[in-house]
C-alpha cells in the first residue's frame, strides 16, 4: 500500500517495510511481535525457568487485500 508520503511492503515473516516517499528512507522490520512467558505478578516481569521466546511465525505469512480505497487499505 502507498500514498504520495509512504509506501508499505509485508514481508514474509510478517513485518512491515514503510519507505517515506519524500526521502527515500526505509525503515525495516517493523511490526514484530515477540511473545515469552512471564510468571510475575502485574507489577514485575518474571520469566518462567523453562521458556520458549516466539519472534518468528512457524510458517509464511500470506496477505489478502479486503478492501483499496484513496482512503483507507485493511
Amino acid at each position: 500500500m502507498a500514498n504520495e508520503f509512504y509506501a508499505v511492503t509485508v514481508n514474509a515473516d510478517g513485518t512491515l517495510d514503510v519507505t517515506d516517499q519524500r526521502t527515500g528512507r526505509t525503515h525495516r522490520g517493523l511490526h514484530c511481535f515477540v511473545d515469552g512467558g512471564d510468571r510475575g505478578d502485574l507489577y514485575t516481569h518474571c520469566p518462567p525457568e523453562k521458556d520458549t521466546v516466539v519472534d518468528r511465525p512457524i510458517r509464511r505469512v500470506r496477505v489478502h487485500v479486503r478492501l483499496s480505497s484513496p482512503l483507507r487499505v485493511m
